[in-house]
């Protein structure tokens, strides 16, 4: 029996070590998200979120409207929040603003996932590894197998791939791939695709804030502050059916309490559900366009 558990322990890590890294991966991404705050001269404009933050702004757009430099740090729901804001507080500096659009999933519910963390443990080198909660551990042990398989799967294919990373998608099709975000921290690849369908739920969120996360968040905006940034929550963009099942008044209330209220209302960060690109949380190039000039329009006072 531990020759076998042996065995199998041995297999998982040749295979999530031993194969070649996957240079297109979407999480990728997170490496150029971070050179970024690294080599932009402050102050900056930079935005803090999950996917709804990378699929829904033009960041050219708003830094060339405002007369900034933009940094878009979103990336992806499925690693949390507390991850890459504690990353990124490192990098910021006196004379930023930093517009944090946290998904209203995580007032509600650990998100970092078992499909995500360790995809994006091995894309960033275990970056911060010993730094990890024990959330984010258990996230992380639990999708190694998954990992593992999809290490093999990428074995299998070099024959006919002739590469080890995911390829480029089709012409006019969408994939989750690093190539797909520009030179901001943007996802611009989905402007140029049709979306896929999009089925809202009649769902209402009806569980308790977590107290614990308001607290951490708290606790970091305020260090955010203490670097010399100026800090605003605003809510994360989205269709009107997914603020009708995510949101819910006790999300405000939470952040008025701690002192760091929505700037907007989150009806002002909402589009139709029309101009959703393949989730609620993303949006299509006039979803982009609409949430931007909203953005460049509130943004206008602070810059």
């Amino acid at each position: 029996m531990c020759g076998l558990f042996l065995l199998f322990v041995g297999v998982h890590v040749l295979l999530i070590c031993g194969v070649p890294a996957d240079h297109n991966q979407y999480l990728r991404e997170y490496n150029h998200k971070v050179e970024l705050l690294e080599r932009t001269p402050s102050p900056r404009l930079i935005f803090m979120g999950g996917s709804n933050t990378a699929f829904a702004l033009d960041s050219k757009t708003i830094g060339d409207s405002l007369h900034c430099r933009v940094v878009n740090f979103g990336l992806h729901g499925g690693i949390g929040s507390r991850y890459p804001v504690e990353d990124a507080l490192q990098y910021v500096r006196m004379g930023d603003l930093v517009v944090f659009q946290i998904e209203y999933d995580a007032f509600f519910e650990e998100t970092c996932n078992k499909e995500t963390m360790p995809k994006l443990m091995t894309a960033t080198g275990w970056r911060n590894v010993g730094q990890l909660t024990m959330s984010e551990w258990e996230a992380v042990l639990a999708g190694l197998p998954m990992l593992a398989l999809s290490h093999l799967k990428r074995l299998l294919l070099y024959p006919v791939r002739h590469s080890f990373d995911t390829p480029q998608p089709e012409r006019g099709q969408f994939s989750y791939v690093a190539s797909g975000f520009n030179d901001y921290g943007d996802e611009v690849s989905h402007w140029y695709c049709d979306g896929r369908a999009y089925h809202p739920t009649a769902k209402r969120e009806t569980r308790p804030v977590r107290q614990d996360f308001v607290r951490w968040l708290a606790d970091v905006l305020k260090a955010y502050e203490g670097k010399g940034a100026r800090v605003l929550m605003m809510p994360p963009a989205c269709t009107s059916s997914c603020l009708g099942s995510s949101y819910s008044d006790a999300i405000g209330l939470a952040l008025a309490s701690i002192g760091y209220p929505y700037q907007l209302s989150p009806e002002m960060m909402t589009v139709p559900d029309s101009l959703a690109f393949n989730t609620g949380y993303h949006l299509n190039r006039d979803g982009v366009k609409l949430v931007t000039a909203r953005m460049i329009g509130f943004l206008n006072k602070f810059l």
